[in-house]
């Protein structure tokens, strides 16, 4: 065993010991026992063991469907769109096995990256002490040094859900090949490879119904069922996956969501570089901004090797924005309509001169809150008047320690950003609170 390995297992073995006796471990039900505790000789027997991961049978896992709404417009009309998301977890024991491959994975994938000399075009699932804003703030500081240049934002369509299961195997072995076959991905490796791409799941829906009465038992032994109970209630429930597609929210998904990625991230961040641009990738959001002469041909090559991954661009969220500088200032217009307009990057906007809270951000932020306005004021009408605004004002307004304004709080810091600031200021999310909570009591009393 190499000096290498041996430190990636004690730093791994430190980080999930820590987090699983803290609160924010995995405490969720599933078909197994919770694991509170981590034991090194257990680990060292059945996480590290090779020859054990080859043995492992793994659980189905549980997927669930998250539901993101939001009202858009069109044609100068109004309507809800909904954005559903499977998200799979596995039991807490999986998910042991899955965290420490996925660090295995990443630790040699970080090696291929330094090598490919594109350690700062990937940003996704990687620890690099950035966050989201620092990305956006990258691209934006580039677009602004430029005096004209074209940013064009790309969305990889259902990007988890339809990865190609021999294109991974291929991405796999160039970068974890066998010691003892080079053409072959090493046994513990396959594995894990059919773990996720010839993965079972039983819907959470059909969990609620089947295990009803069961399921109260949770909260004192902390597992969904016993194991007569999957055998009789779960077995029947299992469904298999289609021949495409990984598990979003196994952990190993994310790193090898990166992989299959590899060379197409090479490739155009190399051909970007070569015309004075950048490339960057944060899982299936791709930007690049090059010279106006350029965008065409680039964009072209994208949605060309794209398709060779067997992926799809969705062309309703692609952005092509053109940034001109005018008598000294920069300007954003959309290529499109030619209107003036801003660019969209991970949660902000930039209109050339000024950055912005991304506007579904506060839209998101305003739903939450006037949805809790109205549990608040309805408790309130319950309650002989009584108003618990503590909640409240702790969840929606900068008395929070850590909320949706402590990030807009961040953001505005780290871009120097006036507009936001005032997007987001005190005095406006209390005099929103307020307003919401007279018009919300107005409502209820004229519906009575």
């Amino acid at each position: 065993m190499t000096q290498d390995l041996l430190k990636l297992q004690d730093a791994w073995f430190k980080d999930e010991k820590q987090n699983l006796e803290e609160e924010s471990g995995r405490r969720y039900a599933h078909f197994d026992p919770l694991i509170t505790r981590l034991h090194k000789k257990i680990v060292q027997d059945e996480v590290w063991n090779p020859d054990n991961i080859v043995r492992h049978s793994f659980y189905p896992f549980i997927k669930r469907i998250e539901v993101t709404k939001r009202y858009k417009r069109r044609n100068g009309k109004k309507f809800l769109e909904e954005k559903k998301r499977p998200i799979c977890y596995a039991t807490h024991f999986d998910a042991l096995i899955y965290s420490w491959y996925c660090a295995l994975l990443s630790s040699r994938y970080e090696e291929f990256l330094k090598l490919k000399n594109i350690q700062d075009n990937v940003l996704a699932y990687r620890q690099l002490g950035k966050d989201n804003i620092d990305f956006a703030k990258e691209v934006f500081d580039f677009i602004a040094s430029q005096k004209y240049c074209v940013a064009m934002a790309f969305d990889i369509e259902k990007f988890f859900d339809t990865l190609d299961h021999s294109i991974l195997k291929s991405k796999w072995l160039d970068v974890f090949p066998s010691s003892e076959n080079k053409s072959k991905i090493p046994k513990d490796h396959f594995a894990i490879y059919k773990a996720v791409t010839d993965y079972s799941f039983v819907e959470r829906n059909k969990i609620n119904g089947a295990l009803e009465s069961i399921l109260r038992k949770v909260r004192i032994y902390g597992r969904m069922c016993t194991t007569l109970e999957f055998r009789t209630v779960i077995i029947p429930l299992i469904k298999k996956n289609r021949k495409i597609g990984i598990p979003q929210g196994a952990s190993v998904s994310d790193v090898l969501s990166n992989i299959y990625m590899l060379d197409f991230d090479s490739g155009i961040a190399k051909a970007i570089a070569a015309l004075g641009g950048i490339y960057k990738r944060y899982c299936d959001d791709i930007i690049v901004v090059v010279p106006i002469a350029d965008y065409q041909k680039v964009q072209d090559t994208i949605f060309n090797k794209i398709k060779e991954l067997n992926l799809i661009i969705n062309p309703s969220k692609t952005e092509l924005k053109e940034f001109n500088r005018l008598n000294g200032k920069l300007e954003c217009c959309d290529i499109l309509t030619g209107q003036k307009s801003k660019l969209q990057y991970l949660g902000a906007e930039f209109d050339g001169e000024n950055f912005y809270l991304r506007h579904k951000g506060i839209t998101k932020f305003d739903s939450r809150m006037a949805r809790m306005i109205r549990s608040v004021v309805h408790y309130s009408r319950e309650n002989e008047g009584l108003l618990p605004k503590k909640r409240l004002y702790r969840k929606f307004s900068h008395l929070g320690a850590s909320n949706y304004l402590t990030y807009a709080k961040r953001a505005g810091r780290k871009l120097s950003s006036k507009t936001i600031k005032r997007q987001t200021s005190p005095e406006r999310i209390m005099r929103k609170i307020k307003s919401r909570i007279e018009k919300t009591k107005s409502k209820m009393a004229k519906n009575n």
